[in-house]
């Protein structure tokens, strides 16, 4: 187990460096713009593209800047009586398993790259489950609160314009959807 780590480490380390160049990483984009939301965010996955080393999620799925999130989403689940949730995309559920397991709720994750939903099998229970789907057109009704976070910016207006038509169609109580700002800090 941990000689496997030490291959993701490493494997995640030649990929920032492959991608930091800019004619590589201009061209891996190109490629990632072309073709449905599946396919890229499964290239995006696969590879590893932001080159983050904590979560294959990117950047924005750190313990560091998902702090307030995880101090935040308790309190408001808590206040707006919230029994169920959709977070979608769950993503590699990095930093939700740190506080999913303490709330008393239903949870179900949601992303559209199918070997991430196989590989969050050990982490389903009776109150966890996970299921691969695409935002555009993915059911979201019944849920008491969908979390989006850290998705739009990544769509273009068209599949944000698809996205918000599918949710319009859902009935559930609370969306909350965020976004940040990029640094070079992660």
């Amino acid at each position: 187990m941990r000689q496997h780590g030490l291959v993701v480490v490493i494997r995640r380390i030649v990929l920032r460096l492959i991608f930091s160049t800019p004619l590589i990483r201009e061209i891996a984009e190109s490629f990632v713009l072309k073709g449905s939301l599946e396919r890229r965010f499964t290239y995006i996955y696969k590879t590893n593209f932001w080159g983050n080393l904590e979560s294959s999620s990117g950047g924005g799925s750190t313990q560091v800047v998902t702090a307030n999130i995880r101090e935040a989403l308790p309190k408001l689940i808590s206040e707006f009586q919230i029994k169920s949730i959709c977070d979608a995309p769950c993503g590699d559920f990095s930093w939700m398993k740190k506080i999913v397991y303490n709330l008393d709720i239903k949870y179900t994750g949601v992303d559209i790259v199918p070997s991430l939903i196989s590989r969050l099998e050990p982490f389903k229970n009776e109150h966890i489950s996970f299921e691969c789907g695409d935002i555009t057109s993915f059911d979201f009704s019944g849920f008491d609160l969908i979390l989006v976070r850290d998705c739009l910016f990544h769509f273009s207006y068209y599949d944000i314009d698809i996205f918000l038509k599918n949710l319009s169609k859902s009935s559930y109580k609370y969306l909350l959807t965020t976004s940040y700002l990029p640094s070079d800090d992660y």
